[in-house]
């Protein structure tokens, strides 16, 4: 599944946030959007997720436009997790998760056997099947963001994009979040595109990076090929030190300064 924008700009209002960007999300990769606040990553994912009309250019899904194609088409081949995902705390795990299988459901709604099969797997995959039946009301932030992540993974797409996933939570639960992400990609090659403010999460869990500034692609590439202290100064205004580890080769940054 290829999702490609063209020449896309989006705008709020008459406000433009995203200026005539192109781009191809490489299939079966993890890719992260990164940049500072206000440089247009959510709202690039919004356009590439269907939910923003492009004032100019256009998002294709396999090489169709993807606001020409039937709304449940794109749910059983995209689905998108967005950032401030919302849903009654009386709702239990498996309720939500439910909410995935839409897509495939007839007229009525009537959950077939391939349906529970599918939110059966979403909460293992996620390790929340022992919370299936506790209400969202009662998980912590990190447990709640699986589930909205189970949800999107009974959507059974091959393209998961989410908008800031690890936002609120604190280190140990955003890297059970991240370590959720990796593990799906790696055993069910999913295509995965998500919006990162931590770069050297970013560096660490994607296999490509694009670097957004005033709406704008500064840089596009592997980890190594973004996280450079030429990118970080383009793109942040920071002056960093950048290094390697050595147990996993993955570039990792030091901030030192503000360059502004």
């Amino acid at each position: 599944m290829q999702l490609t924008a063209e020449d896309v700009s989006l705008a709020y209002d008459v406000a433009p946030v995203v200026h005539e960007v192109s781009l191809a999300i490489p299939k079966q990769q993890i890719t992260a959007l990164i940049g500072p606040n206000g440089s247009g990553k959510s709202t690039l994912l919004k356009g590439l997720a269907r939910l923003m009309h492009p004032a100019r250019g256009a998002v294709y899904l396999d090489g169709a436009a993807i606001h020409s194609l039937p709304t449940r088409q794109v749910a059983r081949q995209l689905a998108i997790l967005p950032q401030r995902a919302e849903a009654p705390g009386a709702l239990t795990v498996r309720e939500l998760v439910a909410y995935g299988r839409f897509p495939y459901q007839g007229f009525f709604g009537v959950a077939t056997a391939d349906d529970e099969r599918q939110i059966e797997a979403a909460l293992e995959s996620t390790g929340i099947a022992h919370l299936a039946d506790r209400l969202l009301g009662e998980l912590s932030g990190g447990q709640r963001q699986l589930a909205w992540i189970a949800m999107a993974l009974a959507q059974e797409t091959e393209l998961l994009l989410l908008d800031e996933p690890t936002t609120f939570l604190d280190m140990a639960h955003q890297l059970e979040v991240l370590e959720v992400l990796e593990r799906l990609h790696r055993q069910r090659q999913r295509t995965i595109v998500m919006v990162l403010h931590d770069v050297n999460q970013a560096a660490r869990y994607a296999d490509h990076m694009v670097a957004l500034v005033e709406g704008r692609i500064a840089a596009s590439g592997t980890p190594h090929e973004i996280l450079t202290v030429a990118t970080l100064a383009e793109v942040f205004g920071i002056e960093a030190e950048v290094m390697v580890r050595t147990d996993a080769n993955v570039p990792f940054c030091i901030p030192l300064r503000n360059r502004r």
